[in-house]
């Protein structure tokens, strides 16, 4: 028999076990709506005053065989059902544990991911600082090359307008 400390977790709930108790108690059975402990599950249950009303006249000690029969098989049922329940929620507790233990092995996994994700994130953001930097300085050399180009075409053609000035001043004055 299953103590009740070590199985917390089985509830059989009223209706389940009254429609159970009724399917082993015979209704040809006399007095039958007397066996029917559910009424008197209440703290001042007096079981005098039960088999008092079970057996109300001599001649149905008679049927305390037949009773205590139906009783003993009616409590074989329920340790039956209750080692069954407690079998199957103990293997429901093993493959829960077994899932938890999977679900948190993927979680662990998943989270290595999104680790090893945002470090990628990071030294990409960094790189492309780098790259960012690295093409403004290139941008700024462009412009400082390109003004230098400019101001150097500019004295070139300042240069060959003197030079070209100084040129037709000297065949005016005849000066060759």
């Amino acid at each position: 028999m299953v103590s009740p400390q070590s199985t917390p977790w089985i509830q059989v709930s009223r209706y389940s076990v009254q429609s159970a108790f009724w399917s082993y108690v015979p209704q040809w059975f006399p007095n039958a709506y007397l066996l029917n402990p559910f009424p008197r599950l209440a703290v001042d249950y007096d079981p005098v005053a039960h088999l008092n009303e079970i057996f109300t006249h001599p001649s149905t000690l008679a049927s305390i065989p037949t009773t205590s029969q139906i009783l003993r098989g009616h409590v074989d049922t329920l340790d039956t059902q209750i080692n069954s329940l407690v079998a199957r929620q103990s293997v429901a507790d093993e493959t829960s544990l077994e899932r938890m233990i999977v679900v948190k092995a993927g979680l662990q996994d998943l989270f290595d991911r999104i680790e090893g994700v945002r470090g990628r994130a990071i030294a990409t953001e960094d790189a492309i600082t780098a790259m960012t930097a690295d093409i403004k300085r290139l941008d700024a050399t462009k412009r400082n090359l390109t003004l230098s180009m400019t101001a150097l075409k500019r004295l070139q053609m300042l240069s060959m307008s003197l030079v070209n000035s100084e040129t037709h001043y000297f065949q005016q004055i005849g000066f060759n």
